[in-house]
């Protein structure tokens, strides 16, 4: 087993000709440009992201990929919006945050309207510190 210091873990799908050419294509209808290795990746925000953000983020991309979703952390938007995460195959944002603000909340709003279909937040403090038990109260919430 190999053990290194960075904080992206890949996840990435190996994806037959029909589904590449269907995933460019929803992409570019939704004027989205990407980079391969961000894709089903986790990147982390920086020093300002607390470890209970980064571990949610984490989990949530573990759902993602177990349900075949294509998705990004981190994710830039046309209009320099980022999201937490952007699931591509549902067009779809997941925000985490660490304290509840309506003023935020509204801003994101904004930012991803246009681009994505839906907004899912999640506050940090509504789920366990447990990993597995967050990932089961994350999956409850996701629907999944």
């Amino acid at each position: 087993m190999r053990c290194t210091a960075t904080l992206v873990f890949p996840m990435v799908k190996k994806l037959n000709r029909r589904e590449f050419m269907q995933f460019v294509q929803t992409m570019k209808l939704r004027r989205l440009t990407f980079k391969w290795e961000k894709i089903d990746a986790v990147r982390h925000h920086g020093t300002k992201e607390t470890l209970k953000h980064f571990l949610m983020k984490c989990v949530i991309s573990r759902i993602l990929h177990q349900a075949s979703h294509h998705h990004f952390t981190e994710f830039e938007f046309p209009n320099k919006a980022e999201a937490d995460i952007y699931d591509a195959k549902e067009n779809m944002v997941y925000e985490v945050e660490s304290r509840k603000s309506p003023k935020v909340l509204k801003s994101k709003m904004q930012q991803y309207l246009g681009y994505a279909r839906d907004m899912i937040v999640f506050y940090c403090e509504d789920f366990s510190d447990d990993p597995s038990q967050m990932e089961m109260q994350l999956k409850k919430k996701m629907g999944f």
